[in-house]
């Protein structure tokens, strides 16, 4: 689930391939099915503001995606 400020990439193809993009790169094509499988691309509301401080800013999403593959492997 990726949280957005701006909606004008609630509904962009090309923001969520991005997305996409960036988790295969972090865990590959395989491991992004296995692992993650889809993305959603959503508001920012009053559920983001609860559940802040246990989000992740985008630019740790490849570490913590490599930590999950290797759990997962073991």
């Amino acid at each position: 689930m990726f949280y957005v400020t701006d909606d004008k990439f609630i509904d962009d193809n090309g923001f969520k391939s991005s997305m996409i993009r960036i988790a295969e790169t972090a865990i590959g094509e395989y491991g992004f099915a296995e692992i993650v499988g889809f993305i959603n691309v959503v508001p920012t509301s009053e559920i983001y503001q609860k559940h802040q401080s246990g989000l992740l800013p985008i630019n740790q999403f490849s570490k913590k995606m490599i930590e999950v593959k290797s759990k997962i492997s073991v």
